[in-house]
């Protein structure tokens, strides 16, 4: 009887290893592409600033919202990136800030 809950228990671990590693490759394929991602934004954040500060799109109300919405956009990817980075307490730290923040900011509409 014990050799085979032996058995099963090594079978049952040897799953769930195999399925520990297919998550982490899954992770690891997921934050290079963060980073690619980040990094292609960035470029393109550079790109849209230098049209904007040209004479003839200086000011222009459309291209300031694209650029704003440009750096929302890269800020938010660095957070993913930096999500993925993070070890298991950090990431719990990270998640529970973002909860107070979103508490805080909920509060604070509430008010007004």
């Amino acid at each position: 009887m014990i050799e085979l809950i032996l058995c099963l228990s090594v079978i049952i671990n040897a799953a769930l290893m195999w399925y520990g590693y297919l998550l982490l490759k899954k992770v690891m394929y997921v934050s290079g592409n963060t980073s690619e991602i980040i990094e292609a934004v960035e470029n393109y954040r550079k790109h849209l600033t230098g049209v904007f500060e040209l004479e003839m799109f200086y000011g222009d109300e459309t291209l300031q919202s694209l650029l704003d919405h440009t750096g929302d956009l890269s800020t938010f990817l660095a957070e993913c990136e930096n999500a993925y980075g993070l070890t298991e307490s950090e990431f719990m730290e990270y998640v529970q800030n973002n909860q107070e923040e979103d508490n805080t900011s909920e509060n604070e509409q509430g008010r007004r």
